[in-house]
């Protein structure tokens, strides 16, 4: 029973990453446009997906899918959602109270999925767990501020 789970976790998995590529093609395609940047309803399916797909990268690896280390994932500023929010100059997005809540629990993120890999590594599960269930927090505090952050400057685009 225990070998028929494990076939299916990893058929579950398999779907996933086929999904995720495709995703992640597509969303290149759009990013590749700076016009599309410029739409907070891009912008939040985006960090959205690129959220998931971090999170799934260590996840995959804490179970014995994947073999990604700490020093492979960028930090909070080498994401996609961190080069955009550096580069933003907009003093009316700058100024929009979500925005500026958004990078604490964001580079939360990328320092507790870097810790529980360094965990892994060390073969200390229990630590590894405890570091995935922070990242995992701070990923939804990020999708709170993008929703947020989604509503403010659409109210604005009003």
């Amino acid at each position: 029973m225990a070998d028929k789970t494990l076939k299916r976790i990893d058929q579950v998995t398999a779907g996933i990453e086929k999904s995720s590529s495709i995703v992640q093609a597509g969303l290149g395609q759009i990013t590749s446009n700076p016009e599309n940047l410029k739409r907070a309803e891009m912008l939040v399916q985006i960090a959205k997906s690129d959220h998931a797909s971090f999170k799934k990268r260590v996840i995959d690896t804490l179970l014995g899918h994947g073999s990604t280390k700490s020093g492979e994932l960028p930090d909070h500023h080498g994401c996609r959602l961190g080069k955009w929010y550096d580069s933003i100059t907009d003093v009316q997005i700058r100024s929009i109270p979500a925005f500026g809540c958004l990078i604490e629990p964001h580079e939360r993120v990328h320092r507790h999925g870097k810790l529980a890999l360094d965990y892994h590594a060390k073969n200390d599960p229990a630590g590894a767990l405890v570091e995935a269930k922070k990242m995992d927090q701070a990923s939804l505090d990020v999708i709170a501020m993008l929703d947020e952050l989604h509503r403010k400057i659409a109210e604005k685009q009003d």
